[in-house]
């Protein structure tokens, strides 16, 4: 089922079965798509988090279909949940350069993203968040 909520302003939030949702719009249709897919690491051994969403390329090709052109999407994680006690905070930015040119993003998108990365691979996680709260998130 396939819930939508109307925000006003030409706004709407879309709830529901991803691949059905993302399969009912046309293309170009979409400002920007946030997902958090189940990680695919078997999570207390729930079967929320064995569906295959998270790789499954046709869902990826359809969210690109939709997505206007620059538009973003915003694809949730895990590094520190599956690696366990190996995660570092140089591990995301190792995960990142392994597949950046696979990544679509907006140029300045890019730019804050491996900054940000790198502000934690270099100087830590307490540092980054303090910048991001200091200098991205009261700026907006």
């Amino acid at each position: 089922m396939i819930n939508l909520e109307d925000l006003g302003d030409n706004l709407r939030l879309y709830k529901g079965d991803c691949r059905r949702l993302i399969a009912s719009l046309p293309d170009n249709s979409v400002d920007s798509v946030v997902t958090d897919p189940p990680y695919e690491i078997g999570f207390m051994n729930r079967s929320f988090d064995s569906t295959g969403i998270a790789f499954d390329v046709d869902l990826w090709k359809d969210i690109l279909r939709v997505l206007k052109p620059g538009g973003h999407v915003a694809a949730f994680a895990a590094s520190r949940t599956y690696l366990k006690e190996a995660y570092t905070d140089r591990a995301p930015w190792e995960y990142y350069e392994r597949s950046r040119d696979h990544y679509l993003l907006h140029p300045e998108t890019r730019a804050l993203l491996e900054r940000l990365l790198a502000m934690l691979r270099d100087e830590g996680e307490e540092k980054t968040f303090a910048f991001l709260r200091r200098e991205v998130l009261q700026k907006r």
